[in-house]
């Protein structure tokens, strides 16, 4: 189910309106006019989908969303336990900010195996990462995390959080952090980043985006990281290159 401008006069709401034993869903607002009031609506149509085992809910390009519609949103999704697989993408929307991640409790999501959270260019800073990383020892299960925060505020301190909090999921066999443009990162981050590898040693799939950050000195100890031990895949992006095994 996507809502996009193709749909013509339905709402978001109107367009979740249908099964309420389905356990998928997929809605997207793409380049549409939408309000924070519809979101809320929107919230309360989910809130009907219990059963719901797989979310994929996206928010491209909506200049009028704000936090006020995206909490509503998210913190509804937090309360359906049934679900093993959620993929929560938010992109340029300047609108949002850490109040939206702070409206995610993860402590009833305890059946997440995979968790995609994207907060491309918004406005979510480390305050609200450290918050994620967090929320994350609710989660025992987690065993594929993909985090995109590309072009934000992020720094090295939230990056450590987020390291610090990967370190203790047990069952984590694939991580992708993606963090182009994020001017305040330094090779500080990439000796997290190592650590995180020592100790997490489920890791098989990893995939690290460090284009136009200021890591420098740390891409070459990533790049080497490839060799620490037998990866199915490791993929390191950098400005120039892409390495892999």
């Amino acid at each position: 189910m996507r809502y996009l401008e193709s749909d013509p006069g339905k709402t978001g709401a109107e367009a979740l309106r249908v099964n309420p034993n389905l356990t998928r869903l997929s809605f997207e607002l793409d380049k549409v006019f939408a309000s924070d009031e519809e979101l809320h609506e929107v919230s309360e149509s989910l809130s009907l989908l219990t059963r719901l085992t797989i979310i994929s809910f996206k928010i491209y390009r909506v200049a009028s969303v704000t936090d006020k519609g995206c909490k509503s949103t998210i913190s509804t999704i937090g309360k359906l336990p049934a679900l093993s697989n959620l993929r929560f993408i938010v992109e340029k929307c300047r609108g949002l900010t850490d109040q939206t991640l702070y409206s995610l409790d993860c402590s009833n999501l305890t059946s997440i195996t995979k968790l995609t959270l994207t907060f491309k260019q918004t406005g979510v800073s480390d305050n609200g990462l450290g918050f994620l990383a967090h929320n994350l020892n609710h989660l025992p299960l987690l065993s594929s995390f993909n985090l995109n925060v590309s072009r934000t505020s992020i720094s090295d301190i939230g990056v450590l959080q987020l390291t610090e909090a990967l370190s203790n999921r047990p069952h984590l066999s694939t991580l992708s952090l993606y963090m182009e443009g994020c001017r305040s990162i330094t090779s500080v981050s990439a000796r997290y980043i190592l650590v995180l590898l020592r100790i997490r040693t489920t890791l098989v799939d990893v995939i690290f985006d460090v284009k136009r950050t200021q890591m420098r000195l740390g891409i070459k100890s990533l790049q080497q990281a490839q060799f620490m031990r037998k990866f199915d895949r490791f993929i390191l992006l950098t400005r120039r290159n892409r390495s892999h095994t």
